[in-house]
C-alpha cells in the first residue's frame, strides 16, 4: 500500500515536509548568496551594502549622478590630472592607448592602470619615465626587444603587480631583471622570441614579508 501526504502514514508526511523546506532553504540561500555577491561583468560594482550589492551600467558611472547607495559612482571622477594623451582614451585612473603616445618625455601621467597595446612601442625605458604610480601594465603586441636593463633601473618597480609583454620580440631575461619588482604577481612573455630565462631573474620574496 502506498502512503500519500494526509494518508495514514505521519512518518512519511513529515519526512517529505522536511524534504520540501529544506529544498527550499537550499534554494533560497543560493539565490541570496549569488545575490549579495554578485559578480558585475561589464558594469560598475558599487560599494557593498549591508542589504545588497548593486551593478551600475559604465554609462551611469561620472555622470554627476550618485547611483551607487554611497554614491562611489562618482568618486574621483574629476581628479586634477593632465589632459588624455593624444591616441588614448583614460577613465579615472586608468590609461588604455592604441597608437605610440605623443607626450612630454618629462610629463608624469599618475595612471594606476596602463594599457599600449598593438602600437608599435619599442623603447620600454623611455615609456617607463611617464610613470611613477602605476601598478597594472599591459604593453602586449609591441616591439619590445630589451625588458631587463629598463625594469632593473626603474625606481619604482617595487609597487608593479602585473606587466603583460607577450608578443612583442624579447629575446632574453637576464639575471636580476626583475629583483626591484618584489611584488610581482603576473609576468606574461608568452609569444616572445625568448631563448634563455637566466637563473635568479626574480627575486622571490620570503614567507612572511609583508605589502607595507
Amino acid at each position: 500500500m502506498c502512503a500519500t501526504i494526509g494518508g495514514t502514514v505521519p512518518g512519511v508526511k513529515m519526512k517529505l515536509i522536511v524534504k520540501g523546506l529544506f529544498f527550499i532553504t537550499m534554494i533560497t540561500v543560493k539565490y541570496l548568496f549569488t545575490f549579495f555577491n554578485r559578480v558585475c561583468f561589464n558594469q560598475f560594482k558599487c560599494k557593498k551594502t549591508v542589504d545588497t550589492s548593486i551593478c551600475v551600467s559604465v554609462d551611469n558611472v561620472c555622470d554627476n549622478w550618485a547611483d551607487c547607495p554611497y554614491g562611489d559612482d562618482e568618486f574621483f571622477c574629476h581628479p586634477r590630472i593632465p589632459t588624455c594623451p593624444h591616441n588614448c582614451a583614460c577613465l579615472v585612473l586608468a590609461m588604455s592607448c592604441w597608437k605610440t603616445m605623443n607626450i612630454v618625455y618629462d610629463t608624469l601621467l599618475p595612471y594606476v592602470m596602463v594599457w599600449q597595446k598593438n602600437s608599435g612601442l619599442d623603447d620600454l625605458s623611455r615609456f617607463l619615465t611617464h610613470f611613477n604610480q602605476s601598478v597594472y601594465f599591459d604593453l602586449q603586441g609591441n616591439a619590445i626587444s630589451e625588458i631587463c636593463k629598463s625594469l632593473s633601473t626603474y625606481e619604482h618597480g617595487s609597487i608593479i603587480r602585473h606587466f603583460q609583454v607577450s608578443a612583442n620580440e624579447i629575446y632574453l631575461v637576464s639575471r636580476g631583471c626583475f629583483h626591484n619588482m618584489t611584488y610581482l604577481k603576473v609576468f606574461n612573455s608568452s609569444f616572445n622570441k625568448i631563448k634563455s630565462i637566466e637563473r635568479f631573474s626574480f627575486k622571490v620574496r620570503e614567507i612572511g614579508d609583508g605589502v607595507g
